[in-house]
């Protein structure tokens, strides 16, 4: 096993999320949050061997970075009571769009981007809900948020059928 600095302070605690990091459709850039440092290290990767050299760490305005999604050139980042979009340059850098608030008690654990990127999905473990948002891609506005509740306790990691209409939840009940 290979690792690969991103020149953050880390964490000690775990990140207690699915989808820490994160590659974008072309398979150029690599992202990672590091929920110690508020930031998201951007790594070029080598188109044959796969390695990773270390971009640019973006500082954030949010706190514990924790999940990541992508969606054409549009990066969202889960924060402890937030969704924050950027733009991804051509380079792989990010550009702050927006803040998208989330219930200031849910401990969010992932989020993710429909196939058809008209809606990103947030589960929250501390209330049992599942937070959607309605994203327009052409002006990079939204509407919401809309919770809907979980069928279990604690939903965590999530994964979409082909159609984006059915959610596959985990339950970490307790964790």
């Amino acid at each position: 096993p290979v690792s690969y600095p991103t020149n953050g302070m880390g964490s000690t605690a775990g990140l207690g999320s699915q989808g820490s990091v994160m590659l974008d459709p072309s398979g150029r850039f690599l992202y990672s949050v590091d929920g110690g440092s508020n930031s998201i290290a951007v790594f070029n990767v080598a188109p044959i061997t796969g390695t990773l050299t270390l971009a640019r760490s973006i500082s954030t305005n949010g706190t514990n970075p924790r999940s990541l999604s992508i969606y054409g050139n549009k990066l969202f980042a889960l924060f402890n009571t937030s969704v924050q979009t950027f733009t991804i340059g051509d380079d792989g850098s990010l550009v702050f769009m927006g803040n998208w608030p989330l219930n200031m008690s849910s401990n969010p654990a992932q989020v993710a981007v429909t196939l058809s990127g008209n809606v990103v999905i947030v589960t929250e473990k501390n209330t049992n809900m599942i937070t959607t948002f309605a994203f327009d891609s052409n002006t990079s506005s939204y509407r919401g948020p809309f919770s809907f509740p979980s069928s279990g306790p604690t939903p965590f990691g999530f994964s979409l059928n082909q159609a984006g209409n059915i959610i596959y939840v985990t339950e970490a009940a307790g964790g």
